[in-house]
């Protein structure tokens, strides 16, 4: 299954690049950040469209 159906439902890619984008507000632990890296890492690994998306 192509997670690109699971991630537009909701905005799952924009939500995690955006919370990427504002981490000095506040500040974030290096594991919530290293979550999100995996998270997209993830999405990434299992869809083309999702990785064509956040290039």
């Amino acid at each position: 299954m192509d997670p690109a159906v699971l991630a537009e439902h909701g905005d799952l890619v924009e939500q995690l690049l955006g919370t990427l984008a504002t981490l000095n507000d506040p500040p974030r632990p290096a594991s919530f950040i290293s979550v999100v890296i995996s998270l997209l890492s993830n999405l990434c690994r299992g869809s083309a469209l999702i990785t064509e998306k956040i290039v």
